[in-house]
């Protein structure tokens, strides 16, 4: 009687747990199901909710909302870059939502953050999902860790489009900005495969149904375009050569795909090496450290590059700049 009773017992248990498997795995079912419901209906709830709005922030903020509710997001942050009256451009925080709204605001709004946001603008990237600490410095990485946020990663938009200044600064001092914005995301687990693939596609959305609903201004419909031009210009000038970024201009690539030997070919060795090392991403400082050119070597390779017109230099906005007024000289 003992052993059938241990038999009955243990298959009342495998029971109990195949039982408990079941729901377990159904809960999950659900909730990935859920989460998928979630993520479909989100560009259609931006939709109705946008034709409530009357600036760009508040399409972020909502957004920031609505993706740390429903995605599992502990923080996000939308970080644009601003032009000033005065020439200078700033990086500037416009929506910052935490699940934790005890956190305080010195961990995740800060100097150091600023140098890295401030980076991933220049350079026009973002970043996978990782660890904080291939990102952030230690001490931000302590800070991050402390609070549950282990892991980050970064996306990159932009848009012809103009960005108004923010609804709590003086028009007189912030002025509309080419649209460029790195959206910043930290999660306290490794999250699955389609999250950052997720909240972009939903960023892309979310800019389309700006524009839509006119919160983000075509800057050819401007009416005073000549005075936004000789803003750019104004900015470009506070700028040194180093900052600017170098592009390869797509004609001249196209003639060396066809023909690697036609007069395009660069015989100029130092010319060779700088423009093999541009993507477009890259500052002229980061190019000449990363080909060890001298100064007197970098100023000639961009002269012969310019003067053959297979380079452009563009500004960390993407608007064309004239090199040459940074190599007039001898």
């Amino acid at each position: 009687m003992r052993i059938a009773y241990s038999a009955s017992s243990r298959r009342t248990r495998e029971y109990a747990r195949k039982d408990a498997m079941e729901k377990n795995e159904h809960i999950a079912r659900s909730s990935f199901q859920r989460r998928g419901n979630q993520q479909l209906l989100m560009p259609t709830q931006l939709l109705q909710a946008s034709a409530r709005m009357t600036h760009i922030d508040e399409m972020l903020s909502w957004l920031a909302s609505v993706i740390v509710q429903q995605l599992n997001v502990q923080l996000i942050q939308f970080w644009t870059t601003q032009a000033f009256s005065n020439g200078q451009m700033s990086v500037v925080l416009r929506a910052n939502v935490c699940e934790d709204t005890s956190l305080p605001q010195s961990v995740i709004y800060n100097a150091h953050v600023v140098e890295v946001v401030g980076n991933l603008l220049r350079l026009r990237q973002g970043f996978p999902l990782q660890s904080v600490n291939t990102v952030f410095s230690i001490h931000q990485t302590n800070l991050f860790l402390r609070y549950g946020l282990n892991y980050s990663f970064g996306h990159f938009l932009s848009s012809s489009a103009l960005l108004p200044p923010k609804q709590t600064s003086p028009s007189t001092v912030e002025v509309a900005t080419p649209f460029t914005t790195i959206a910043l995301l930290f999660v306290r687990r490794i999250p699955s495969r389609d999250l950052p693939e997720t909240t972009n596609r939903a960023l892309e959305q979310a800019i389309a149904i700006a524009k839509l609903r006119g919160l983000l201004v075509a800057s050819t419909a401007q009416g005073d375009s000549g005075s936004m031009r000789a803003l750019y210009l104004q900015q470009q000038e506070s700028l040194s050569l180093a900052e600017l970024i170098p592009h390869r201009l797509q004609a001249t690539e196209a003639l060396r795909s066809q023909n690697p030997f036609a007069s395009t070919a660069i015989t100029e060795k130092n010319a060779s090496r700088f423009y093999q090392a541009i993507d477009g991403q890259k500052t002229v400082l980061e190019i000449a450290s990363l080909t060890r050119l001298r100064e007197e070597e970098l100023i000639a390779a961009l002269r012969t590059l310019l003067k053959r017109e297979l380079i452009q230099l563009r500004d960390p906005t993407g608007q064309p700049v004239d090199g040459s007024k940074y190599l007039d000289h001898p």
